[in-house]
């Protein structure tokens, strides 16, 4: 009896191993890769980040923080950005982040935040607000962001990698 639950038990394991190992295999292209992605030290860790589409390109200044190495241990991400309210541009991540959302008050143009832990926020005006978010930078080319993805580009696909 001892012998047969112990033969039960390898073969559930050997299923359940193969199981994890298909499905692993299954993960095509940058998401296999990103399964094996480890997240940069503090040391390690990037200080900005560009956001690239067309012949446009915008720095993303990182603050150091658990939130900012979650970020780029996914990179590099495409993302479609989208307008919401007139004032900012959003994209859903591939994964949530760490960090704790705080009430921010007031939102400037450029400031770049994590709304509900995957919504990565780029915001293009200033304004007051009641929400609450994890800060992750803020944009150096704050001044030419309404003009590049105001709300009269309503979305757009960029990749987001770390700075060279």
């Amino acid at each position: 009896m001892i012998k047969l639950e112990t033969a039960e038990n390898s073969l559930k394991i050997l299923r359940l191993m193969l199981r994890l190992f298909f499905q692993l295999r299954c993960v095509e292209g940058k998401e296999q890769i990103r399964v094996m992605k480890t997240k940069p030290s503090l040391k390690d860790a990037a200080h900005s980040l560009h956001l690239k589409w067309g012949d446009h390109q915008l720095t993303l200044d990182l603050e150091v923080s658990g939130t900012s190495l979650d970020l780029q241990a996914l990179l590099p991400l495409q993302l479609e950005l989208v307008d919401l309210n007139r004032n900012e541009k959003y994209a859903d991540l591939p994964e949530e982040l760490s960090g704790q959302a705080k009430r921010v008050r007031q939102i400037n143009a450029g400031d770049v935040m994590i709304f509900a832990g995957n919504s990565l926020v780029l915001f293009y005006e200033s304004f007051s607000t009641p929400y609450s978010y994890v800060r992750l930078g803020s944009i150096r080319e704050k001044d030419q962001l309404a003009d590049l993805i105001g709300s009269k580009v309503r979305r757009f696909t960029a990749t987001l990698e770390v700075a060279s």
